[in-house]
């Protein structure tokens, strides 16, 4: 879902209503680039860059498993669909 202004949202809420919610917020977004900004969440959260699954990860112990890991990638969700055509949309929408 995208939220225009959801790092003033996500801000406000957390400073005055921050015992009753856990956040957990995902995407593309570059929140260490806010880090520079005027408001920012220092100390409040933690940044993790999530890398695509490797094939250990994956235990792939087949031939197929690897072919499909090569195909589509090690994005959770274009691998985990392993369709041509959902791969095809996913990479246009990005």
């Amino acid at each position: 879902m995208k939220f225009k202004n959801w790092w003033n949202f996500l801000n406000g809420d957390y400073d005055t209503r921050k015992s009753f919610h856990k956040f957990l917020v995902t995407g593309s977004a570059r929140l260490d680039h806010y880090r520079r900004g005027e408001d920012s969440f220092l100390g409040r959260y933690l940044y993790l860059r999530l890398h695509p699954f490797s094939a250990s990860e994956l235990k792939i112990t087949t031939n197929l498993d690897l072919q499909i890991l090569l195909q589509f990638g090690g994005l959770p969700e274009p691998f985990l669909k392993a369709s041509i055509n959902h791969w095809r949309l996913w990479i246009k929408e990005r």
